[in-house]
């Protein structure tokens, strides 16, 4: 196979350009649950995996209260709650599965130094990645879109659809 795409819900891999040479487009999900939209598209221009890390499909809603979902801190042992979702690109499905999880467990600026620290020691196969958080509580450089604050490495603005300068 020298050209497709496979979605396993949330972890997406593309092999080659399509047919037509152009780049896939790959969407990033509105984190939500009640909602088919996207807030981003990613123009994937070679073989890529693309993989998401959320709290908004698998949850419970406590007696508390409070929204309980999967992805649950070691050191706490409660849910973490710095983002709504975290997607990771880079060639490999399982680093980009992997990734996600450790990247979506760390304050912002803890996991913007996380990425630029494995960049530097993978020049060869770096990774990309979109952060997507509730509207507050984030940082100036954040876009605002669909009610949710969004931001991504530098290195992916050049393939977005919302962040292309």
């Amino acid at each position: 196979m020298t050209s497709g795409a496979v979605n396993a819900g949330g972890n997406v891999k593309t092999i080659g350009t399509k047919p037509d040479n152009a780049a896939w487009g790959v969407a990033i999900a509105l984190p939500s649950a009640e909602s088919n939209d996207s807030i981003d598209v990613i123009r994937i221009p070679e073989s890529m995996a693309l993989v998401t890390s959320g709290i908004y499909q698998r949850y419970y809603i406590g007696d508390d209260g409070k929204t309980y979902h999967h992805i649950i801190d070691p050191k706490t042992l409660y849910p973490v709650n710095y983002y709504n979702s975290v997607t990771v690109v880079t060639k490999d499905s399982g680093i980009a599965d992997a990734l996600t999880k450790s990247i979506i467990m760390k304050p912002y600026s803890e996991s913007l130094a996380f990425v630029d620290e494995y960049n530097a020691q993978h020049p060869d196969d770096p990774i990309y990645v979109v952060w997507i958080a509730k509207e507050d509580g984030t940082h100036d450089d954040w876009k605002l879109i669909k009610g949710y604050r969004v931001t991504m490495s530098e290195n992916l603005k050049q393939y977005s659809d919302a962040f292309k300068q």
